[in-house]
């Protein structure tokens, strides 16, 4: 059980400032070893670090006089709910309490011993999914029920251990003058504040001409790709996860991009099997294990007109960045985006172009 006793809090702003430029001094010295920091732009803070979490998940402990919420500061980990909430907006805040007093409230404790809260970018819908004991046989529809009704809030409830979803499967992100679906299980930026920047600097890295063929590689919902609409004449993605091609495919019928194929395909099968139209352009978008070698290979190997590389780890884009060089592409615009406040995590957008 997690201790409900809480240190004093020293200034957060001031403590982020330092994490921050802490940050920044890491990303230019890791750039450096590759040759590659005269790129760098540097790094955009979080404009306001409270409130700044588009997803987050709490635990239900056992405690007494009662249940205890608890949820994960990203300072230091595990903690009550008090001293965590402020990740996350005021709305969604009080939102967390409201779902964890009618979990209380119907006796769904302790079958259903968490969630996780999603918020939709633009908007204060949310979608929450339950994690409920392997062991229940409970199916918990009446709790879902009551939670879609009490909680205007919520477009959809789901508890995943039981194949069991009622209202909306997927939030509708408002980014850049476009609606983007995501499916509640699959991947998309949380972070609140810096998402529409990441997303534009991905699209200005794209360049203002027309691209014959888009290729958007662990493409997940198909955001970058999707938001380069009107630039691309057609769009090509890949993805192993099967909620985030579905995604993909729905938001590339809504913004009405008539071709457009997404596969469900891990990137790296894909690569060794398409063959592009001549000057397409690559963007990369890897897991933190960063892009898988034959990726890379293959890329260069297509001789794109420009290759963007979207990265949240800074080690493994390093990495890459090395084997780029080798292949004869360098980072002509490094754009860096502290997604991650608290945490050695950093989003970067790579601008890659043929070493001349």
């Amino acid at each position: 059980m997690i201790a409900s006793h809480a240190a004093p809090q020293p200034d957060r702003q001031a403590a982020y400032q330092a994490d921050v430029n802490r940050k920044e001094g890491r990303i230019h010295n890791a750039l450096g070893e590759v040759g590659a920091s005269r790129a760098f732009s540097g790094l955009t803070a979080c404009p306001a670090v409270e409130g700044f979490r588009g997803r987050a998940h709490f635990s239900i402990e056992p405690a007494a006089p009662r249940p205890q919420l608890c949820g994960v500061d990203p300072r230091t980990g595990a903690t009550p709910f008090e001293q965590s909430k402020w990740i996350l907006p005021a709305f969604a805040q009080d939102l967390v309490g409201r779902v964890f007093q009618l979990i209380l409230e119907t006796d769904s404790f302790p079958a259903i011993n968490g969630f996780d809260l999603r918020i939709a970018h633009g908007s204060k819908e949310c979608h929450l999914s339950l994690t409920a004991q392997k062991a229940s046989e409970a199916r918990h529809e009446e709790l879902c029920e009551t939670l879609l009704q009490e909680l205007p809030e919520l477009v959809g409830v789901s508890v995943p251990s039981k194949s069991l979803a009622l209202g909306a499967i997927s939030l509708t992100h408002h980014l850049l003058g476009r609606g983007i679906a995501q499916h509640h299980a699959a991947f998309f930026q949380t972070n609140l504040h810096l998402t529409p920047a990441l997303a534009r600097a991905v699209q200005e890295a794209l360049g203002g001409e027309p691209i014959p063929e888009l290729i958007d590689l662990y493409c997940g919902v198909g955001l970058h790709s999707v938001l380069a609409a009107d630039k691309a004449q057609r769009i090509v993605g890949a993805d192993n996860h099967p909620a985030a091609i579905e995604s993909a495919r729905r938001n590339a019928g809504r913004a009405g991009i008539e071709d457009a194929a997404f596969h469900l395909q891990p990137s790296e099968v894909f690569a060794r099997s398409h063959q592009p139209a001549p000057s397409a352009t690559v963007i990369l978008n890897p897991p933190r294990a960063g892009c898988f070698e034959s990726v890379i290979r293959a890329a260069a190997d297509w001789n794109p007109s420009r290759i963007i590389n979207v990265s949240c780890h800074l080690e493994t884009h390093i990495e890459n960045l090395r084997l780029w060089s080798a292949l004869g592409w360098e980072p002509t615009e490094i754009h860096a985006f502290d997604m991650f406040p608290f945490t050695r995590f950093v989003e970067t957008v790579t601008l890659l172009e043929r070493d001349q």
